[in-house]
């Protein structure tokens, strides 16, 4: 994962484990939450009124086509209380019906103990146009079943159809929706508005029931929303007494839709709505906005129940996604911001699409869930702070300053922080001035850099160096122009910028003001992610002494081993003249000895000291060529000894990094003695297999002899200066290719073996012979000196 921004520890941070756990838990109770205010409408009163305000921006006119006949106080005051007269009800629907309108329906509930003598003036009345009339359900309560009531039998017989008109009430008594089929058994009763806009032919099909059909369980299908066009009052209106007593004027009621139903208050008729206020709407007014509906397909759509609970869950997964990675300061708008936005597009996909989304419970959870997890963030950034400013604060203490600070009250964590912190930043302060003050005494240029070579901190020697050399080192300024003129004076041997892997070769050297020679040694200042320096602590080290005394220990050793040499060469070369012959043999043969004696240890000072001060010039060798290059080159000396020296096949390479001269020098001193400890006859056997040095993959070399071994006594000083193994012992055969050494050969080849990064042990048994093992480290492609050396070979 790349890294989180949130800006709070995060998760493989500072309590970041434990605080990722939370996350997880928090996500799985809020989904657990949304699912639950989903399912069970745990936030459907205030969705409810979200509804509500939404609707009113809704509101559209009235259509021409519905017309009420409304039974309203003006016409109980003409005609009497209601209910009214069979006689004056059959005039009501005769004086409606002469305009010949489309449909007429009547709220009106046309039963009785039994047949009335006006039954038949209704029936007639009836017949003049088609005329819809409802039937009452009434649900199962009081442990009675439930019931449907229809009107008197000869007024039903002359009705084009029955059908229910009891508004549907919501759990807060608000009527904002209807059910199109209700019953309780197939088939179901038809919304009456279904009846009157002919729609009710489709059946039922395809909407679900709420349960099987039987005596005490209501079937409830087709539930839609409906579209409230306006307040009450908001749908055209005529009196009702005004048509009984015929001031209508004729043809007010042709081609359209007639609903008659009551309008008083006190008739008990009212339902409260989303526009309605306290005073309620009528049920013929809600009836009515229902048939506006069906008529014109405006029902309002809910959104099913398994996709809000889906969107529910999707956005408190974004949410949680975005309170993991995202910084603390774009979160505390973001997800208000995109809170705002649930809640507009819920309103407006009610008021443009007629499509209603319940935001609540997602807002509910989301917010709820960002203030929990916000607060146990700030929480768990306050402990982590109050931790790191202790150990900041110990780790600072050897520079603390000599100031009292008056403690916090225990109560008060954030005050204690905070004096905290001020603490901390005074002593880093202090810290920081004690560091300005060491850097800026430091005899040699020091210089801090960014990754990218840029200047930022350096101390009052390295201005001068630059001031010197004419560069510039103001902060920001470029380390190259400097490291140029450094590695141009040097005569570009060595590369001084971008610093070398470390341990990949010797430190580069460059030459400045006054033939001085620096030696560039690069720090690296702390590592990222991926493994790179963040920056670089540059330290030009004055070796112009060092280098001096090197060239003048070269030239003392030249000229010793001159020195030496010369005599030496010359006493061998009078030994054979004839003049000398004269001189007994014994003694002739003991200058000799000694004389080359010394020149072997004039050698062997010079290949001591080259292994330990020479440069080393490392490239990509394969290690058994090498150890063939070293018996090639003491071949003549093992035939004069009649020692064979085996050398087996690995069948594979062993490739090392590492000075081929140097290394060739010292397994031929480990191959030198073993002929010469060897018995004629003998063979020196070598061979190469994989092992492990320091955890890294190695190769051993073992060189092996019969020879008479070397004591336990003698093992412990064996690479020591000076140190020999013991002659052999009396009697045994010596001849004087085995002759004493000067006791350095074993130095070298340790000397050697260690500036390898590796290591020679020898294992021995006196009688049963000896065993070099050098180990060396295999090449594994960290040096870039070396990758280099092979691509150039």
């Amino acid at each position: 994962m790349s890294e989180p921004a949130s800006g709070a520890p995060t998760p493989g941070g500072p309590s970041g484990g434990a605080l990722f756990s939370e996350w997880v838990v928090l996500l799985l109770l809020s989904l657990l939450l949304v699912s639950a205010l989903t399912v069970f409408g745990g936030a459907a009163r205030i969705d409810n009124a979200i509804y509500d305000f939404a609707l009113k921006f809704r509101q559209r006119p009235a259509p021409r086509d519905i017309v009420i006949v409304a039974i309203d106080y003006p016409s109980m005051a003409k005609q009497g209380r209601w209910p009214w007269p069979r006689a004056v009800e059959a005039t009501l629907i005769a004086n409606i019906a002469r305009d010949h309108p489309k449909a007429i329906a009547c709220d009106i509930l046309f039963q009785g103990n039994g047949p009335q003598p006006d039954d038949q003036k209704v029936h007639d009345a009836m017949r003049l146009a088609p005329v819809f009339l409802p039937e009452v359900i009434e649900g199962p309560s009081g442990g009675h079943a439930g019931m449907i009531t229809l009107p008197t039998p000869l007024i039903a017989a002359a009705a084009a159809g029955l059908g229910r008109t009891d508004a549907s009430q919501d759990i807060d008594g608000i009527v904002r929706r209807a059910f199109l089929f209700v019953g309780f058994q197939e088939p179901l009763v038809p919304e009456l508005m279904l009846l009157v806009a002919g729609q009710a032919g489709a059946g039922v099909k395809g909407f679900p029931g709420s349960g099987a059909a039987g005596p005490n369980v209501l079937i409830r299908r087709g539930e839609v929303l409906i579209p409230f066009a306006g307040p009450p009052g908001h749908y055209q209106q005529v009196s009702a007494s005004d048509v009984v007593e015929g001031r209508v004027k004729p043809g007010r009621f042709t081609g359209n839709y007639v609903l008659v139903g009551a309008t008083a208050p006190g008739l008990l008729d009212n339902y409260p709505t989303p526009l309605a206020g306290a005073d309620g709407m009528p049920n013929v007014e809600v009836q009515a906005n229902l048939l506006d509906a069906i008529l014109r397909h405006r029902f309002i759509h809910a959104v099913p129940m398994f996709a809000v609970l889906s969107l529910n869950m999707m956005a408190v997964c974004i949410l949680f996604i975005m309170m993991l990675w995202i910084k603390p300061s774009q979160l505390a708008y973001q997800v208000p911001a995109g809170n705002i936005l649930i809640f507009g597009l819920s309103i407006a996909g009610l008021v443009f699409l007629g499509l209603w989304f319940p935001p609540v419970s997602m807002l509910g959870t989301r917010i709820l869930a960002q203030v929990i997890w916000s607060s146990r963030r700030l929480q768990a950034a306050s402990d982590y702070f109050a931790r790191e400013l202790v150990q900041l604060q110990g780790q600072s203490g050897a520079l603390k300053p000599g100031r009292d600070v008056a403690p916090a009250p225990l109560s008060d964590s954030l005050t204690r922080q905070i004096m905290m912190l001020d603490e901390t930043r005074h002593r880093m302060r202090e810290l920081r001035r004690f560091i300005n003050d060491v850097l800026a005494n430091f005899p040699d240029a020091v210089f801090v850099l960014n990754p990218r070579g840029r200047i930022m901190a350096l101390n009052q020697a390295a201005i001068t160096l630059g001031r010197r050399l004419g560069r510039q080192t103001d902060p920001t300024a470029q380390i190259q122009p400097i490291l140029g003129d450094l590695q141009a004076a040097a005569g570009g041997r060595d590369r001084l910028w971008p610093p070398a892997v470390e341990g990949a070769g010797p430190a580069p050297r460059g030459v400045g003001p006054g033939g001085r020679v620096l030696e560039a040694r690069y720090t690296a200042t702390g590592e990222d992610d991926g493994g790179e320096a963040r920056g670089w602590t540059l330290h030009l080290v004055d070796i112009t002494a060092m280098v001096s005394a090197m060239r003048q220990r070269e030239e003392a050793l030249q000229l010793f081993t001159h020195d030496m040499r010369a005599p030496q060469s010359a006493i061998l070369a009078a030994l054979e003249h004839r003049d000398f012959q004269v001189v007994p043999a014994a003694l002739r043969d003991s200058v000799a000895r000694n004389a080359r004696r010394t020149l072997d240890l004039a050698d062997s000072f010079v290949r001591l000291a080259m292994a330990e001060a020479g440069d080393y010039d490392f490239d990509l060798i394969d290690l058994f060529h090498l150890m063939s290059d070293a018996a090639d080159s003491l071949w003549p000396t093992a035939s004069a000894a009649s020692v064979r020296i085996d050398i087996a096949d690995p069948g594979r390479e062993f490739v090392i990094h590492a000075d081929r001269r140097q290394l060739v020098r010292a397994f031929i001193n480990l191959l030198d003695n073993a002929i010469k400890a060897s018995p004629a006859g003998e063979a020196v056997v070598c061979s190469l297999t994989e092992t492990t040095l320091r955890g890294r993959k190695a190769v051993a070399c073992a060189i092996a002899d019969r020879a008479t071994g070397i004591s336990q006594e003698h093992q412990r000083n064996l690479f020591n200066r000076f140190a020999r193994a013991p002659t052999p012992a009396d009697g045994a055969d010596r001849t004087p290719l085995r002759a004493d050494g000067v006791g350095l050969g074993l130095t070298v080849v340790h000397t050697v073996v260690t500036r390898h990064d590796g290591v020679v042990a020898c294992e021995s048994e006196v009688g049963r012979g000896t065993v070099f093992t050098v180990t060396l480290p295999l090449y594994d492609g960290d040096e870039p000196d070396a990758v280099e050396a092979e691509e150039g070979s």
